[in-house]
């Protein structure tokens, strides 16, 4: 069985957690006790995985967050 090139499995979280930008990447997510991640917790609580997109989707914009994105993209730590 062949496995989609495009699929992203837990293994592959676990290594970009391990990343320095990774590592800094949930720092900075835990740390933030924004109106956003409040909503965000709580939708994927009860199950609603388009609600939780859309709260974080401002909160992924922020500069910071997209450079260490864009590091753990490209494979720089």
């Amino acid at each position: 069985m062949h496995q989609n090139p495009n699929s992203f499995s837990m293994d592959d979280a676990l290594r970009l957690a391990a990343t320095p930008a990774g590592k800094e990447l949930l720092n900075l997510l835990k740390s933030n006790t924004s109106h956003d991640m409040t909503s965000a917790r709580k939708a994927v609580e009860s199950g609603d995985y388009e609600m939780a997109k859309k709260s974080l989707s401002s909160l992924l914009q922020s500069p910071e967050i997209q450079k260490l994105l864009r590091q753990m993209e490209n494979g720089h730590e």
